[in-house]
Protein backbone atom coordinates (compact mmCIF):
# COMPACT_ATOMS: atom_id res chain seq x y z
CA UNK A 1 0.00 0.00 0.00
CA UNK A 2 2.61 2.87 1.16
CA UNK A 3 5.06 1.48 -2.06
CA UNK A 4 6.73 4.57 -3.61
CA UNK A 5 8.55 3.05 -6.50
CA UNK A 6 6.90 1.57 -9.65
CA UNK A 7 9.12 0.02 -12.42
CA UNK A 8 8.46 -1.12 -15.50
CA UNK A 9 6.49 -0.73 -19.15
CA UNK A 10 3.48 1.62 -18.68
CA UNK A 11 0.55 -1.17 -19.82
CA UNK A 12 -1.82 1.73 -19.53
CA UNK A 13 -2.85 5.37 -19.25
CA UNK A 14 -6.61 5.55 -18.07
CA UNK A 15 -8.35 7.99 -20.30
CA UNK A 16 -10.14 9.32 -17.48
CA UNK A 17 -8.00 12.35 -17.48
CA UNK A 18 -9.51 15.09 -15.54
CA UNK A 19 -7.25 18.81 -16.01
CA UNK A 20 -6.76 21.68 -14.21
CA UNK A 21 -4.53 24.74 -14.14
CA UNK A 22 -2.05 23.27 -11.48
CA UNK A 23 -2.22 19.24 -12.66
CA UNK A 24 -3.52 16.79 -14.58
CA UNK A 25 -5.35 13.85 -12.41
CA UNK A 26 -5.56 10.22 -14.13
CA UNK A 27 -8.14 8.13 -13.06
CA UNK A 28 -5.92 5.17 -13.38
CA UNK A 29 -2.31 3.81 -14.70
CA UNK A 30 -1.68 -0.05 -15.32
CA UNK A 31 1.88 -1.69 -14.74
CA UNK A 32 2.14 -5.25 -15.23
CA UNK A 33 -0.18 -6.18 -12.69
CA UNK A 34 0.24 -3.25 -10.61
CA UNK A 35 -3.09 -0.66 -11.27
CA UNK A 36 -2.47 2.88 -9.55
CA UNK A 37 -6.03 4.25 -9.31
CA UNK A 38 -6.41 8.54 -9.10
CA UNK A 39 -2.96 9.47 -10.21
CA UNK A 40 -1.99 12.99 -9.47
CA UNK A 41 0.12 14.20 -12.25
CA UNK A 42 2.07 17.13 -13.50
CA UNK A 43 1.38 18.68 -16.54
CA UNK A 44 5.23 17.99 -17.44
CA UNK A 45 4.59 14.75 -16.11
CA UNK A 46 2.03 13.90 -17.51
CA UNK A 47 4.16 14.33 -20.86
CA UNK A 48 6.63 11.84 -20.07
CA UNK A 49 4.09 9.24 -19.66
CA UNK A 50 2.21 9.79 -22.51
CA UNK A 51 5.34 9.76 -24.74
CA UNK A 52 6.43 6.28 -22.35
CA UNK A 53 3.39 4.56 -23.66
CA UNK A 54 3.37 5.38 -27.35
CA UNK A 55 7.45 4.06 -27.42
CA UNK A 56 6.88 1.23 -25.06
CA UNK A 57 9.48 2.04 -22.64
CA UNK A 58 10.27 0.71 -19.41
CA UNK A 59 9.97 3.58 -16.99
CA UNK A 60 10.86 3.85 -13.05
CA UNK A 61 8.21 5.75 -11.07
CA UNK A 62 8.67 7.65 -7.45
CA UNK A 63 4.48 8.18 -6.33
CA UNK A 64 3.75 9.56 -3.36
CA UNK A 65 0.33 10.77 -1.74
CA UNK A 66 -1.80 14.03 -1.41
CA UNK A 67 -4.61 13.51 0.81
CA UNK A 68 -6.09 10.39 -0.41
CA UNK A 69 -4.60 10.49 -3.74
CA UNK A 70 -1.15 9.17 -5.32
CA UNK A 71 0.82 11.90 -6.55
CA UNK A 72 3.50 11.04 -9.20
CA UNK A 73 6.49 13.16 -7.85
CA UNK A 74 9.44 11.45 -10.74
CA UNK A 75 9.79 9.45 -13.36
CA UNK A 76 12.66 8.29 -14.75
CA UNK A 77 11.69 7.81 -18.91
CA UNK A 78 15.49 6.63 -21.50
CA UNK A 79 17.90 7.95 -18.92
CA UNK A 80 16.26 11.39 -18.27
CA UNK A 81 15.30 12.06 -14.92
CA UNK A 82 12.09 14.37 -14.51
CA UNK A 83 10.75 15.39 -11.02
CA UNK A 84 7.86 17.58 -9.58
CA UNK A 85 8.63 21.60 -9.37
CA UNK A 86 10.01 21.89 -5.99
CA UNK A 87 7.39 25.20 -5.79
CA UNK A 88 4.39 22.38 -6.57
CA UNK A 89 5.86 19.88 -4.10
CA UNK A 90 6.05 22.45 -1.46
CA UNK A 91 2.66 23.70 -1.65
CA UNK A 92 1.27 20.05 -2.42
CA UNK A 93 3.36 19.14 0.76
CA UNK A 94 1.83 21.97 2.57
CA UNK A 95 -1.74 21.58 1.54
CA UNK A 96 -1.46 17.80 2.60
CA UNK A 97 0.09 18.31 6.29
CA UNK A 98 -2.98 21.01 6.79
CA UNK A 99 -5.48 18.79 5.81
CA UNK A 100 -4.81 15.88 7.35
CA UNK A 101 -3.55 18.17 10.80
CA UNK A 102 -7.49 19.67 10.43
CA UNK A 103 -8.84 16.19 10.05
CA UNK A 104 -6.96 15.49 13.21
CA UNK A 105 -8.43 17.92 15.01
CA UNK A 106 -12.34 17.91 13.82
CA UNK A 107 -12.57 13.65 14.59
CA UNK A 108 -10.66 14.06 17.58
CA UNK A 109 -12.74 16.63 19.36
CA UNK A 110 -16.08 14.94 17.78
CA UNK A 111 -14.93 11.73 19.06
CA UNK A 112 -13.65 13.46 22.16
CA UNK A 113 -16.76 14.93 23.41
CA UNK A 114 -19.38 12.07 21.76
CA UNK A 115 -18.00 9.34 22.45
CA UNK A 116 -14.98 9.24 25.04
CA UNK A 117 -11.81 11.56 25.76
CA UNK A 118 -9.20 9.05 25.26
CA UNK A 119 -10.28 7.71 22.09
CA UNK A 120 -10.61 10.95 20.74
CA UNK A 121 -6.88 12.05 21.25
CA UNK A 122 -5.54 8.58 19.96
CA UNK A 123 -7.75 8.65 16.79
CA UNK A 124 -6.11 12.66 16.56
CA UNK A 125 -2.78 11.43 16.97
CA UNK A 126 -3.35 8.68 14.72
CA UNK A 127 -4.27 10.85 11.63
CA UNK A 128 -1.52 13.08 12.65
CA UNK A 129 1.10 10.08 12.19
CA UNK A 130 -0.58 9.04 9.39
CA UNK A 131 0.08 12.70 7.65
CA UNK A 132 3.76 12.92 8.80
CA UNK A 133 4.21 9.21 7.89
CA UNK A 134 2.91 9.83 3.98
CA UNK A 135 4.87 13.38 3.93
CA UNK A 136 8.16 11.49 4.80
CA UNK A 137 7.38 8.97 2.36
CA UNK A 138 6.59 11.74 -0.51
CA UNK A 139 9.96 13.41 0.40
CA UNK A 140 11.69 9.88 -0.19
CA UNK A 141 9.68 9.66 -3.26
CA UNK A 142 10.63 12.94 -4.94
CA UNK A 143 14.67 12.93 -3.77
CA UNK A 144 14.55 8.90 -5.34
CA UNK A 145 16.95 8.79 -8.25
CA UNK A 146 16.55 7.35 -11.47
CA UNK A 147 17.13 3.79 -12.62
CA UNK A 148 20.27 1.99 -10.75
Amino acid sequence: MFNTSFAGKIDLLGSGRFQSDWFVKRSVIKMGSRKLRQVVVSDELDDFLEASVEDESNVQMAVGWVMFYRWLLSIDYKGETLRQGIILFVVGMIAHLAITGLAALVAGAVVYNAVLPSLGIVIGCGIVGYGLFTSILNIKAWASPGFN
